[in-house]
């Protein structure tokens, strides 16, 4: 059972075993939306707001922020490709490929992933009653975190979750 006041001391541990294998983490970016400056028009871009690894539906930043969230929710994910010339079948695809391009654009690697405009998951207003969730985090009533992995699961222990995400991150990086 992961309680509010254990998360902090899960994340430390997961972080140390992470940073310890040499696990790279991967870029957060914000969306800057197309604008006018000086009369020049600059098209969107994608600004880099810091890294996390990737565990599930959860982001763990690899720089704890004594300000900033602990978790944040995955948002959109896409990796970096240059331009190419090709014909759409579905508007959704042209979207998807126009992020690629502005992360390529932005100056990302090309296949690198990224994740664009990550959600802060506000853990303390959860822990203190303020909200019944936090993105897919639930507080149950008997005070533990647990977490919706998907709409018809139930909710699973938050800390068995992310020790069990941390595991196949470290298995799949090879370490």
């Amino acid at each position: 059972m992961t309680t509010p006041a254990a998360l902090p001391g899960l994340l430390a541990d997961l972080r140390a075993r992470l940073h310890a294998a040499g696990v790279p983490a991967e870029p957060l970016a914000r969306l800057i939306p197309a604008r006018r400056v000086l009369l020049i028009q600059r098209p969107e871009t994608l600004q880099e707001i810091g890294r996390a690894w990737p565990l599930g539906l959860l982001l763990l930043p690899e720089v704890p922020d004594a300000a900033g969230p602990l978790l944040h929710a995955e948002g959109t994910l896409t990796r970096a490709r240059p331009p190419e010339r090709v014909g759409y079948v579905a508007e959704s695809a042209r979207e998807r490929d126009a992020l690629r391009w502005t992360a390529s654009r932005a100056g990302f690697a090309t296949g690198q992933s990224v994740h664009v405009d990550p959600l802060p998951l506000d853990l303390e207003a959860l822990a203190q009653g303020a909200a019944a969730e936090a993105g897919p985090i639930l507080l149950a009533q008997d005070g533990s975190l647990r977490i919706r992995w998907a709409p018809a699961a139930s909710p699973q222990d938050l800390g068995a979750y992310l020790r069990e995400r941390t595991d196949l991150l470290l298995e799949r990086a090879g370490r």
